[in-house]
């Protein structure tokens, strides 16, 4: 699990882009402030399109 309670805090750790990606550790005194801080980050590498490849804007006819 990526939230725990550690002592009186929330502590957030995670590795949003999988094993090889960034770490982002945090702590929090709710644990709702911890919540919404790992749907953002998770929701931040959903919207970004590093990871994505180019798209290809050839049309069907220009393949075949």
């Amino acid at each position: 699990m990526a939230i725990k309670k550690t002592g009186d805090k929330w502590s957030v750790d995670i590795r949003p882009n999988g094993a090889e990606g960034k770490r982002v550790q945090r702590r929090f005194s709710t644990k709702a402030e911890a919540v919404r801080f790992e749907n953002y980050v998770r929701g931040e590498v959903k919207n970004d399109k590093e990871w994505n490849p180019e798209t290809d804007n050839r049309k069907l006819s220009d393949l075949v």
